[in-house]
């Protein structure tokens, strides 16, 4: 009976490949962790045009160009940052394919 659950788990374990995991694409994390920053300085730097009152033009400006950075980064970030937690090589490469490689 013993030798009937080992061929069994034997059996069950033959179709499981192991892969490995894909290189995490540390660089572009690092652009994109940039953008993050760089938008963030441009939304600050609008904010503070606008109420300085010192070109309120200007300010918006600097809101439209800090949103238009800041939310496909914080986007593509997060998606990273769920990229490292992941453990199956499957899922990491269906990740990896929606994220844009800089």
């Amino acid at each position: 009976m013993n030798e009937i659950n080992r061929q069994r788990s034997h059996l069950d374990m033959s179709h499981i490949s192991v892969e490995p995991m894909p290189p995490f694409p540390s660089c572009t994390l690092l652009i994109y962790i940039t953008g993050v920053v760089f938008g963030g300085f441009l939304i600050l730097i609008g904010f503070i045009e606008e109420v300085t009152n010192i070109n309120p033009m200007l300010g918006s400006t600097f809101w439209v160009l800090g949103a238009l950075i800041f939310i496909p980064s914080i986007y593509f970030t997060i998606l990273l940052i769920k990229l490292l937690k992941i453990e199956i090589p499957a899922d990491f490469v269906r990740i990896a394919k929606d994220i844009p490689q800089l």
